[in-house]
């Protein structure tokens, strides 16, 4: 009875990673990756092709290389800074940079300068240039 349980959710559960994985992927290949090689080991058709092929042992190892790839790809997709936390990094710099430049304007010309336009007429194009 316990065999013939593993056997049948064997079958869904693998049918379900296999199906699920051709769905994602175009859209989610990540995902696809992991899903498509959970169901090599799960669905018993695909599992007995396995076990039975001269190189069982090499195939294991690259759907079980798949699936940890496939994990911390994801794991560190969920952690790499967002394009806008980029961006907003990148002007916080540019920012920077301007104030840089117009406080040597200020102490070269007497004066601070009162646009950017005013700025770089000066010649200032660097905050460090001479």
């Amino acid at each position: 009875m316990k065999a013939r349980v593993l056997s049948l959710a064997g079958w869904v559960i693998g049918a379900s990673a296999l199906l699920g994985g051709v769905y994602q992927l175009f859209s989610s290949p990540t995902e696809a990756l992991f899903l498509l090689a959970l169901g090599a080991i799960v669905f018993p058709p695909a599992s007995n092709l396995i076990t039975r092929a001269p190189q069982s042992k090499t195939i294991k190892i690259l759907i079980g290389l798949v699936l940890l790839g496939s994990i911390a790809y994801s794991a560190y997709q969920e952690y790499a800074p967002s394009p806008e936390k980029v961006q907003d990094s990148a002007k916080k710099t540019n920012v920077n940079l301007i104030k840089q430049m117009a406080k040597q304007y200020c102490l070269e010309k007497g004066e601070c300068p009162s646009s950017l336009d005013e700025l770089f007429a000066g010649g200032h194009t660097a905050p460090f240039s001479s």
